[in-house]
């Protein structure tokens, strides 16, 4: 495939020498490269160490005990979505790999299993984890604001059941109703007579797309964003807010002790400073994780809904439209950047939480540490 040969997902060829307008915002040589250098060279890669990570969770969290408590369930299902995330992309960097290597024959269209098995798998899957990371804030803010209720609240059967809604819910109105006027047949292709599975879309395709293009991108994905932003900010503040009041209750409770003790007793205040370190240590985890999470998250995902809202603002961006080159190239972005959200979350785990630190180095057959 020459330099001046793009790969688009609608299943054509984009060069200069088509029906679209010459005037570009990305040129057909950058785009080449864009989209090697981003589906190929670098997404690849992510994808399968992203795959090797969400197994480990998976296990961990596994080895922790799923129905013990509803964050462990929470978070396991995040590592499920996240692998499936990953493995539907992969098979997408696959695909790209075969049609720069040259497309060997085959009886199947790359690009249409591409779409069917790889583009929108992942984007239902990223959508599947934006929700989940939704639920586990707002767990995590009511654990702040009602601590002593919050076990009733979200019980492990609780927990499950909202994350069997969110599977449900998420492919019943934004993607199986597009796998229904969008799906592989067998197709004679008439220059060279053979019939191979290709894209087949009825009638009603253009109508289905628009409404399920509304509701997955600039609907869901900002609600999710929103809801996820104002949660994790609410909740470290609080955090923040009672590390603080602890700390001011213990020097007080401390200062106590030392009036009413007797004049041959004496106060162990380090112990007493070293509890006021414990306390704040602690807290100080839990809102870096916190923080964390919520960073990796809107880094990540935010520039695929700026991209959204850059096409409802201007409608030359599309597959099909003058601005063609900057849409896939934006594409290639927007997948690498979920499928570093989908991998990094082992690192944050690992650095910030203790109970999953020693999960971890158990399964590997390592000294438990005891922090």
């Amino acid at each position: 495939m020459d330099s001046n040969t793009s790969v688009t997902f609608e299943n054509e060829t984009a060069s200069s020498g088509s029906n679209v307008q010459s005037s570009k915002l990305v040129s057909d040589e950058a785009l080449y490269w864009g989209q090697l250098i981003g589906h190929v060279g670098l997404s690849g890669p992510v994808c399968f160490v992203g795959v090797i990570a969400n197994t480990i969770n998976i296990i961990v969290f596994i080895r922790q005990g799923v129905l013990k408590d509803s964050n462990t369930v929470s978070l396991l299902a995040l590592s499920i979505s996240d692998l499936l995330s990953v493995v539907t992309l992969l098979w997408a960097s696959i695909c790209f790999l075969m049609i720069y290597a040259g497309p060997p024959e085959l009886p199947f269209d790359i690009m249409s299993t591409l779409v069917i098995f790889g583009g929108r798998p992942h984007v239902m899957f990223v959508q599947i984890t934006s929700w989940l990371t939704v639920y586990i804030a707002f767990e995590r803010y009511m654990c702040v604001v009602f601590p002593f209720k919050v076990g009733r609240m979200f019980s492990a059967k609780k927990t499950i059941l909202v994350i069997l809604c969110i599977s449900i819910i998420i492919p019943s109105y934004g993607y199986i109703p597009l796998y229904i006027v969008e799906h592989l047949r067998w197709r004679t292709n008439p220059y060279t007579n053979k019939t191979i599975l290709r894209l087949y879309r009825t009638k009603d395709y253009s109508k289905v797309m628009d409404i399920c293009s509304i509701l997955n991108a600039p609907v869901s994905r900002t609600m999710s964003l929103a809801f996820v932003f104002c949660f994790t900010q609410i909740t470290a503040f609080r955090v923040n807010a009672s590390r603080k009041w602890r700390m001011a209750t213990a020097s007080h409770s401390q200062i106590q002790k030392t009036n009413h003790s007797n004049a041959g007793e004496e106060v162990n205040q380090t112990q007493a400073k070293d509890d006021q370190k414990e306390i704040g240590s602690r807290d100080k985890r839990l809102v870096k994780m916190i923080r964390a999470i919520c960073t990796i998250f809107l880094v990540c995902l935010t520039p695929n809904l700026i991209f959204i809202i850059l096409q409802l603002i201007e409608p030359k961006i599309g597959p099909r439209m003058q601005y063609n080159n900057f849409f896939f190239l934006c594409y290639a972005l927007s997948f690498l950047l979920e499928a570093i959200n989908a991998t990094i979350n082992i690192f944050v785990y690992y650095r910030l939480s203790s109970k999953y630190r020693n999960e971890f180095r158990g399964l590997l057959g390592i000294t438990k540490t005891c922090d």
